[in-house]
């Protein structure tokens, strides 16, 4: 009887999957949490935090795809174009926070989102990019690899 084969679990798919966890929990107590205990300024920092660490997971993938695409292997296309929209998101997700602290003293309403937790509902605008993002920069390269497909038609292949 042939013994079963476990797919082996990295140290880093293990802190990856530990963090996806915890990003996901802390960033969506804005959500469910109490309305006196909802912190919106804690959420734009934890939101800086996780937007620059996933940033770098999306933009190692997308250098794989671009060099597999320059040796001749294309992805499906649908994996492509998530990729490319992971990178505008993780640029979102990065400048919104940087941008609510830099003029929250300037702007009334962004002082009482800031400071005084009005108008929570305003993270779900980061929060369902960030769900994206975190799909595909930790949760789809734990789950399989990018399937690629070889584009190039060597000389032999050619019709005559």
């Amino acid at each position: 009887m042939p013994k079963k084969r476990f797919k082996e679990i990295t140290t880093e798919d293990f802190i990856n999957a530990v963090f996806i966890l915890v990003t996901v929990f802390i960033l969506s107590s804005i959500i469910w949490s109490d309305k006196d205990q909802r912190d919106v300024s804690g959420y734009y920092q934890n939101l800086l935090i996780v937007s620059f660490s996933i940033a770098s997971a999306i933009l190692h993938i997308c250098y794989e795809i671009r060099d597999n695409k320059n040796n001749g292997y294309e992805p499906p296309f649908w994996i492509a174009i998530s990729y490319s929209v992971s990178k505008f998101l993780v640029v979102f997700c990065c400048a919104v926070p940087i941008c609510f602290y830099s003029m929250a003293d300037k702007n009334t309403l962004l002082t009482q989102h800031m400071q005084d937790n009005k108008y929570w509902g305003i993270c779900l605008i980061t929060f369902i990019p960030l769900l994206f993002i975190v799909t595909w920069g930790y949760i789809y390269p734990l789950l399989t690899n990018i399937p690629y497909e070889c584009k190039d038609i060597r000389f032999e292949e050619r019709a005559k």
